[in-house]
């Protein structure tokens, strides 16, 4: 299994916070240097805040590497390649790790990122919880 048996970061969620193993933290960065057709394509689509949320790539969550993470809508995007097809024992163990830890997981296929980027991100949008709404908002007008 690909999967090392790592601790938890200690930036993530989790009663059991530890640290990231290095190791993790490497092949990380690695990843993020050198990301997909499909993964690079959808994070060109959604960095910068452009959904309103903070995203992060290639962030380790349990040991696992995911390719985004949500923090604020506790939402994880995985975008599934040929790569995926093979493994789909692991995938499932990843994503019931995942969901266990409170997150939702939300499986993309590259095609949908290469062929329908904009039904990806309207998936994604639909996925994020509705913004709060502002106590010094002003409040709706009667008139109209």
């Amino acid at each position: 299994m690909l999967r090392d048996t790592l601790p938890m970061p200690a930036r993530s969620i989790g009663p059991d916070s530890r640290r990231i193993h290095p190791v993790k933290l490497q092949r990380a960065r690695a990843m993020r240097s050198a990301p997909t057709a499909a993964e690079h394509r959808l994070w060109q689509a959604i960095r910068r805040d452009v959904l309103g949320v903070r995203v992060r790539r290639q962030f380790v969550i349990r040991g696992w590497i995911v390719d985004f993470y949500i923090p604020s809508a506790a939402l994880v995007l995985e975008v599934d390649g040929p790569y995926h097809r093979a493994r789909v024992d692991e995938d499932a163990l990843r994503t019931a790790t995942l969901e266990a830890e409170g997150l939702r997981v939300l499986r993309i296929p590259n095609e949908a990122v290469m062929h329908n980027l904009p039904g990806v991100l309207a998936a994604i949008v639909a996925a994020l919880p509705p913004p709060a709404v502002s106590d010094t908002a002003p409040a709706p007008s009667d008139t109209g």
